[in-house]
């Protein structure tokens, strides 16, 4: 049971713009993906796969956040 935490606080930007890009297609998805981590211009930059809300099959999505 942790019952007392300190944590340091660190400055941050003001503002941050993030994209979404969405992807049906997972080779282009997967290539964008590596083509973004490499030209390293955003802070930070996740993927994720999830279910089609009619269940048809899968949909993809890119997320990157630039400050």
């Amino acid at each position: 049971v942790i019952v007392s935490v300190t944590l340091r606080t660190v400055p941050s930007a003001e503002r941050a713009t993030v994209f979404s890009l969405f992807y049906s297609d997972v080779t282009a998805f997967m290539k964008d993906s590596e083509i973004l981590l490499a030209d390293r211009r955003f802070q930070m930059q996740g993927g994720e796969m999830v279910r089609k809300p009619d269940d048809s099959g899968w949909r993809y999505k890119i997320e990157a956040v630039a400050t």
